[in-house]
């Protein structure tokens, strides 16, 4: 998962530091693992209690893909996203040929995948600290689907140039993460909910990436035609106007009454900062990728006819969800 998705992890951070010291308190020896002596707590099986006792070897499978970029790695580096990919892969195969033994079937890891995904969408835990950590699991599910996808195209006559493309999203989406969630954040702000909101955003980038790469996939094994990779709504976005407008609709005063404590009125503020600073890079990035999106696929994103991508940017930007839908 993306850095920023410390931030949105806050509580659930908070709640596992509570947790494992109260263990180490408590002389529970129960609280290290066997596998890498660390506590229960940054395991799978500590957050899924009901699921490993289901099936504990799917849990452990759905570990591999979980510890993506929990430690320190940089998550949005192509290079170590395919090393990741490929030790996952050979995870989920092993696991697939446990399960379906003697089976032959292509794309062993997706089915496995898919397994894996039915299975932890079964007895959610709606609570915050439930949705926090199944976002961060279905992100994984998701960005592992992204590599694959991605590792495809790599094979085809546009390989070369979605490599630029890949190199440049993963740089946007770092400014892009931190806008959306930090505008979900300050719309959450102080409330219960917002670890969890923010954890759903972070999800719903890496979705909304993962359908523009299946599209992509498509176009590149003539699957789909090139003007079913545009957006054939009008739109007058602009990218510029449309920062401004979300940071302008979410400035507070000091004599505005938001029912903020002094504290909380301080770190509404200091999230407001941070959220404003992403403004150069977001356009910077924004536009270098978009320049090699054009390039890509030859569209004229000036014109009305836009990439479905820069729409679903768009959307990412603009539009919330209620949090009963989440």
């Amino acid at each position: 998962m993306r850095p920023i998705i410390i931030l949105a992890l806050a509580a659930v951070l908070a709640i596992t530091f509570v947790a494992c010291n109260k263990s180490v308190k408590n002389g529970d020896n129960n609280t290290v693992t066997p596998e890498d002596g660390g506590p229960e707590c940054e395991h799978l099986a500590f957050w899924w209690v009901r699921h490993d006792s289901i099936n504990p070897a799917f849990v452990r499978t759905a570990e591999s893909l979980w510890q993506f970029g929990r430690h320190g790695e940089n998550m949005l580096d192509w290079a170590y996203q395919v090393k990741w990919h490929d030790e996952c892969q050979q995870v989920l195969i092993h696991a697939y040929d446990s399960i379906h033994p003697g089976k032959n079937v292509k794309d062993k890891d997706m089915r496995m995948l898919d397994e894996l995904i039915q299975f932890f969408d079964t007895y959610p835990d709606n609570s915050n600290a439930g949705l926090v950590i199944a976002y961060d699991l279905k992100e994984k599910f998701v960005t592992y689907k992204i590599v694959h996808y991605s590792k495809a195209i790599m094979d085809t006559q546009k390989g070369g140039l979605f490599e630029q493309e890949i190199k440049a999203w993963n740089e946007f989406a770092k400014p892009l993460t931190g806008v959306c969630v930090g505008k979900v954040a300050l719309d959450w702000y102080g409330g219960s909910g917002c670890s969890a909101a923010c954890a759903f955003k972070n999800y719903e980038i890496s979705a909304g990436r993962l359908g523009d790469v299946e599209r992509l996939y498509k176009y590149c094994h003539n699957d789909l035609s090139l003007s079913q990779l545009r957006d054939k709504a009008p739109s007058n976005y602009c990218i510029e106007t449309t920062f401004d407008s979300l940071l302008a609709e979410r400035k507070i005063t000091a004599d505005m009454d938001h029912g903020f404590s002094e504290y909380e009125f301080t770190g509404y503020q200091k999230r407001y900062a941070e959220t404003s600073a992403c403004r150069d890079s977001f356009i910077d990035a924004y536009y270098n990728w978009l320049s090699i999106r054009e390039r890509l696929f030859g569209f004229d994103n000036k014109s009305a006819k836009k990439d479905k991508m820069i729409g679903i940017v768009r959307e990412l930007l603009l539009f919330e969800r209620e949090m009963e839908k989440y």
